[in-house]
């Protein structure tokens, strides 16, 4: 009985739990506004667009930064694009994650570009389908990410 038990508490003590799989938390993202002012606000969440803010400091001209580093995938400088978007840029970040920016006055970095996050992007416009100066920020792939900032 004795040598049953100590096999039983051999056999047992070499034995691993299974891995318990980890997921990956979302990176943090930055509001896209710097919070260099005091006066910003999110005011909307556009229409059924469950990751997309409108933010303002209810100045045109104010900066856009990038939320997270990654590479300028797409831009149009077309105030008028047929998409209401205005002057918009989209920016790749890692594991298949996107940034949309747009309603910019003026856009002052180029496709290809590698961007770090806080770098200015362009500045706070009124282009496209707006009616006063933001900036409407759709994040893509971020289910679960934080917003974080003085707001």
């Amino acid at each position: 009985m004795i040598e049953f038990l100590f096999l039983l508490s051999f056999v047992f003590s070499t034995l691993q739990p299974e891995p318990v799989a980890t997921m990956q938390p979302a990176p943090v993202v930055e509001v896209p506004i710097p919070p260099l002012v005091d006066d910003y606000y999110i005011t909307q969440m556009w229409h059924g667009d469950p990751v997309g803010i409108d933010a303002s400091t209810g100045i045109c001209g104010s900066d856009i930064v990038s939320v997270l580093s990654g590479t300028i995938k797409y831009i149009n400088r077309d105030p008028n694009h047929r998409s209401g978007l205005g002057k918009f840029i989209l920016l790749s970040h890692s594991e298949n994650r996107e940034s949309l920016y747009s309603h910019f006055s003026e856009i002052v970095v180029e496709y290809g570009t590698e961007i770090k996050q806080g770098q200015v992007l362009g500045y706070i416009g009124n282009t496209g389908k707006s009616t006063a100066c933001h900036i409407h920020h759709s994040a893509i792939g971020y289910r679960n990410s934080l917003l974080r900032g003085t707001i």
